[in-house]
């Protein structure tokens, strides 16, 4: 998923340097630093942006600014890394394609992901539509064509050691 902003529909959040900008992606290597993995929330609610390129690494906020990190293991680095999806705050988005929506920190409720100055952070609403905006999001489809295209295995949660495989065109639990 690439995350694109609702009042500047060209414009993308992207990973520059381990910080996140809002930025124009214009080469393959941007392209690729703004596409991620919209996956469970580490924290064990909600959602976190892992990185399609570096799998290890999640957009989290630390000292409010969003970054863009290795998972230590730790709780913290967790609850920093997680995210809940919302209605947009902006309501309708100016976006292109994909759902739009705002995320709300879920370790800090009440404090949304928003672009300002081109720069990402979690802050809390000012009841301006400029807030609204820049904390309005659309889950595009991924910039980087590879990572949609990127194998996924679905692992049963009940037995962990098996896996959904397509068998003589029926869905079954396997031990590969």
């Amino acid at each position: 998923v690439s995350l694109q902003a609702s009042n500047y529909t060209t414009s993308y959040l992207t990973n520059v340097g381990g910080a996140a900008r809002l930025i124009v992606p214009a080469s393959a290597g941007d392209r690729q630093q703004a596409t991620f993995r919209m996956v469970p929330g580490l924290s064990g609610q909600g959602v976190s942006f892992q990185s399609s390129s570096s799998a290890n690494q999640y957009l989290r906020h630390q000292n409010f600014q969003i970054l863009q990190q290795a998972n230590d293991g730790g709780d913290i680095f967790k609850k920093g890394a997680t995210f809940t999806q919302r209605a947009a705050l902006a309501g309708a988005c100016g976006c292109n394609a994909g759902t739009c929506s705002s995320y709300e920190s879920a370790d800090w409720p009440g404090y949304y992901v928003r672009h300002q100055n081109f720069v990402f952070s979690i802050a809390k609403p000012d009841g301006s539509d400029l807030f609204k905006q820049d904390a309005s999001f659309c889950a595009a489809p991924p910039l980087d064509a590879s990572a949609a295209s990127t194998p996924v295995s679905l692992q049963a949660s009940n037995y962990t050691t098996s896996y959904l495989t397509n068998v003589g065109g029926a869905a079954r639990l396997i031990v590969p």
